[in-house]
């Protein structure tokens, strides 16, 4: 193998390798900036000079070499979600690069990307408890503390079927708001609840786009416009298909039984 194949062959590895760190963070809630400045730390450390730049749905990373030809890494983002957990992880790795070669770089990023998040026993139980004391903030009693507690274990059982069936996002959460108000509505009809204001609230408040507005304010700080308009617009629609499921549905049901709440 020649000199300037295996230059070839080095240079296309680390575009690689900083396009897939770049394409995990993105892909677990991380800022655009994290990920360009994750890209360029990376191949900054193997000796590249990487012009990167990311959306939220695409990386584009490239590189010019010293006589002149250029190498590129493209890598397009479909679905996001949010692992804190995997973020941090790939920053400390990123920050101890030099303790380690390539390979165990490589494969310390793929161990991280394949870590499995909660189990789906903790996970249903944080819906459950994040749901249930948002209603002492709300001023809810221990009905509404109850009724919230069922809200978030409906609100579980509706985000896993909308992900395995792979909805849209936008459906997913109006699907969310739907399900709250009529489990609300029914703990009311049944007279366990006074009203459903407050169980109806704290429930929702689990699919309050609070992550991808922060990113966005954050990205438009770090200047960023693209990314940050982008994410603003996302947590306006998801707050609007939240409104439009939770209002239809309570709507509805009032109209059916005749009822003013």
């Amino acid at each position: 193998m020649n000199k300037a194949y295996e230059n070839k062959l080095n240079h296309n590895k680390i575009l690689h390798l900083a396009n897939i760190v770049g394409r995990i963070l993105l892909k677990n809630g991380a800022e655009t900036y994290r990920v360009e400045n994750a890209i360029t730390k990376i191949c900054s450390h193997y000796g590249l000079h990487v012009n990167a730049f990311s959306t939220m749905t695409c990386i584009i990373s490239s590189t010019r070499t010293s006589s002149g030809e250029i190498f590129s890494s493209v890598e397009r983002i479909y679905s996001r979600t949010t692992n804190l957990e995997k973020i941090h992880n790939l920053n400390n790795l990123i920050k101890s690069i030099k303790t380690m070669n390539y390979n165990d770089f490589f494969s310390m990023v793929i161990l991280i990307n394949k870590s499995k998040s909660y189990s789906k026993t903790i996970t249903l139980l944080a819906h459950c408890g994040g749901a249930a004391f948002f209603s002492p903030l709300f001023n809810g009693d221990v009905y509404d503390f109850v009724g919230a507690i069922i809200g978030g274990f409906f609100i579980f059982w509706t985000n896993y079927l909308t992900t395995f069936l792979k909805v849209n996002n936008f459906f997913a959460t109006t699907m969310g708001g739907a399900i709250c108000s009529i489990s609300s509505y029914f703990l009311f009809k049944i007279g366990f609840l006074n009203n459903i204001s407050v169980s109806l609230i704290s429930s929702l408040m689990l699919l309050v786009p609070g992550m991808a507005f922060t990113n966005s304010i954050r990205d438009l700080i770090a200047g960023d416009l693209v990314s940050g308009i982008s994410r603003g617009v996302e947590a306006i629609m998801i707050a609007t298909s939240l409104a439009i499921g939770s209002g239809f549905a309570l709507y509805t049901l009032m109209e059916i039984f005749g009822d003013k709440i």
